[in-house]
């Protein structure tokens, strides 16, 4: 819906058409937070993080902020780090293009 769409209409009372601009700035409003929030998570650093993992990172930080939690204080199951940990590991070895190594000497 734009802006020429909204008072368009001359059988509409004033206080319907301000009623629809209010609902039109709170929209953009909403849209400029999300497009914040990807661009914040989204960057030249992590030009290789998928969609669905931007979702979820945004996701959970909606949740967190309805919540009032704070990221750095909430406590993550050791079994969540583990794996975490473990990806991370994995990740990284793959990428350097070499075998994830249990020997700590080399």
């Amino acid at each position: 819906m734009s802006d020429s769409n909204v008072d368009n209409s001359e059988s509409e009372s004033p206080p319907v058409k301000a009623k629809k601009r209010k609902v039109l700035q709170k929209y953009r409003a909403d849209c400029e937070r999300i497009f914040s929030l990807v661009t914040k998570n989204k960057t030249d650093y992590r030009v290789n993080l998928s969609t669905a993992t931007l979702g979820s990172l945004i996701t959970c930080k909606t949740m967190m902020t309805a919540t009032s939690k704070i990221c750095h204080s909430t406590e993550h199951s050791q079994e969540l780090l583990k794996k975490a940990k473990s990806a991370t590991y994995q990740h990284y070895h793959a990428a350097a293009g070499s075998a994830p190594s249990t020997s700590l000497s080399q």
